[in-house]
Formats: C-alpha cells, sequence, structure tokens
C-alpha cells in the first residue's frame, strides 16, 4: 500500500473499519477479511508499506502462494457524490 494512505489506515484499524474483499479467480462469493497487519518498516525504494489480511478458509478453497488482488476499505461515505470528467465527444482533453 503506498504510504501516503498510512494515517488513515492506522486511524480506522483500531475502530475494526478495515475490511479486506479478494479477487479471487473463479470463486462467485469471495471471502471476507479482516486487515490484522501493519508492517512498522516504510520500503524507501517503493515508498509502501506492508500489510496483512486473515481470511476465513474453512471450506478449504484458499491455498498457500494462492495470487489474490484485494480491496481495502477504510471507510463507507453515505450520500456522497462522484463525478467522472471525460474528454470531449471528438477526443479532445479539457
Amino acid at each position: 500500500m503506498p504510504e501516503q494512505y498510512l494515517p488513515e489506515i492506522k486511524r480506522e484499524m483500531p475502530r475494526k473499519n478495515t475490511e479486506s474483499g479478494g479477487d479471487f479467480s473463479n470463486m462467485d462469493d469471495p471471502p471476507q477479511g479482516e486487515l490484522t497487519f501493519i508492517d512498522n518498516t516504510v520500503d524507501t525504494t517503493t515508498a509502501t508499506i506492508q500489510l496483512k489480511a486473515t481470511f476465513p478458509n474453512e471450506d478449504g478453497t484458499l491455498w498457500p502462494g494462492q495470487f489474490v488482488q484485494v480491496a481495502l476499505t477504510l471507510s463507507d461515505l453515505t450520500n456522497a457524490i462522484v463525478v467522472a470528467v471525460t474528454g470531449g465527444a471528438d477526443g479532445t482533453k479539457w
């Protein structure tokens, strides 16, 4: 995770608002996990911090070393307005 998010992660982790969702190949209903570890060192070559999440695996579908893409939810915004700005119809940029 880019180190710029460290203050927000540290603020939200004690509140247990840090759900982790995985994008597991060939799974219709991927498990939801929880952020359980924040490394105390910033990798100075990549400006990132290492995080670990724990996922339930009662049915044994997850395997050691399995590749997943994980999304970390720090907070939910209610009544938020999302605006997307795109270029013009003729391909010009604004």
